[in-house]
């Protein structure tokens, strides 16, 4: 018998995503040329491209809004569908 991992369901009601929602217009992320946006307002290529820069080490000083980064893109495929 092989075990299958649960996927992981979320959705706009839940409260994941209502923190979310909150937290994505106070968040901010500051550029390499030092211009400072809320997550609300970053471009979703420039949301992978960051998320995909602190994963491979480049960003360990701002490791600590990787968790939100990706809940932004999590948030933004569910306001699409």
């Amino acid at each position: 018998m092989i075990l299958k991992k649960k996927k992981f369901h979320v959705s706009l009601e839940s409260k994941l995503m209502r923190q979310h929602h909150d937290a994505r217009e106070v968040l901010s992320w500051t550029s390499s040329n030092g211009k400072t946006s809320y997550l609300c307002e970053l471009d979703v290529n420039h949301l992978k491209n960051i998320i995909a820069k602190i994963e491979r080490g480049e960003l360990d000083e701002r490791m600590h809004l990787l968790f939100d980064l990706k809940n932004e893109l999590d948030y933004r495929k569910l306001k699409e569908s």
